[in-house]
């Protein structure tokens, strides 16, 4: 069995996991839920990184977002570690804000 050894280059390209919102339904709500999501992106974040797809998500409570998102390491935002794609018109916004509002508390 050959091996091959562990260098930064080797882990920098493996490649992000993606977490499809949609999979766990069109209409998100409830802190225990998001909470338990971004448990599991954070993690993945510091693994390999991470992009969250939205595609087929229709709306979400702004308290989803704010536990999701906003609560998220912002160094793991700020490095790019945790990418957004596919947000429509109204969910982006929405989660802007709430990372933005997060990260004016912190200052």
């Amino acid at each position: 069995m050959t091996t091959t050894p562990c260098t930064a280059e080797s882990i920098a390209s493996v490649p992000p996991e993606v977490v499809r919102l949609a999979e766990v339904g069109p209409f998100l709500g409830g802190r225990p839920l998001a909470r338990a999501l971004r448990e599991h992106v954070e993690s993945a974040a510091r693994r390999s990184g991470v992009v969250v797809d939205l595609t087929g998500v229709q709306a979400m409570s702004p308290s989803f977002a704010d536990e999701l998102f906003a609560k998220i390491e912002p160094a793991l935002w700020h490095t790019h570690r945790v990418e957004l794609v596919h947000a429509d018109l109204h969910l982006q916004p929405m989660v802007e804000q709430m990372v933005a509002r997060r990260t004016n508390q912190a200052h």
